[in-house]
């Protein structure tokens, strides 16, 4: 009889190794699980505030070029900055979109985003984390001859640059385009 009960207890610490060792690699795995989970949530995170940062540029845009619209239907396309703000790149700025809206000349002529992101709520709430969207408008001085369709038109061309953030100021988004207004 003394032979089944040392059997039985060599079995009963074997089984607890095994019971450890399949438990030790099961939390391993959760660990590993979840730490791919934190990595994925940063992941979405920061492609969100990207994206709120394009879209608060986009905006930017969109406005600078009503406001130039507005003012150069009633006012001509000569006299737009003389209503609004407009900024003079010097030759040593920098060519590109975002450097350009860190100068001191973009700084001093940027105009706003008139929506205010800090008061949405609901469904469009996510869109407060878009922060700091201005645009800035530049007469670029040239006027061309364009056609359209039958005749043609002297055109004014002028370059809106728009820059914001999303989420924190890691994320920044700048654009720029031209935009023409005839006469």
């Amino acid at each position: 009889m003394s032979r089944p009960m040392r059997a039985v207890r060599v079995q009963n610490g074997v089984v607890l190794f095994v019971v450890l060792t399949v438990l030790l690699v099961m939390s391993l795995l959760a660990l590993m699980l979840a730490k791919s989970a934190i990595c994925e949530n940063k992941m979405a995170a920061s492609m969100r505030n990207r994206q709120l940062a394009q879209i608060a540029t986009a905006s930017a845009l969109d406005e600078g070029q009503a406001a130039l619209r507005t003012v150069g239907s009633s006012f001509g396309p000569e006299q737009v900055c003389a209503h609004l703000q407009c900024a003079i790149r010097d030759a040593g700025a920098p060519p590109e979109a975002l450097g350009f809206m860190q100068t001191a000349a973009a700084k001093a002529s940027a105009t706003p985003l008139h929506t205010d992101l800090a008061r949405l709520s609901g469904a469009d709430a996510s869109a407060r984390l878009a922060v700091n969207a201005v645009y800035v408008i530049e007469d670029l001085g040239a006027d061309a001859l364009v056609s359209e369709g039958a005749g043609s038109q002297h055109a004014r061309f002028f370059r809106i640059t728009a820059a914001a953030s999303g989420g924190t100021a890691q994320f920044i988004d700048a654009s720029e385009i031209m935009f023409g207004l005839t006469q």
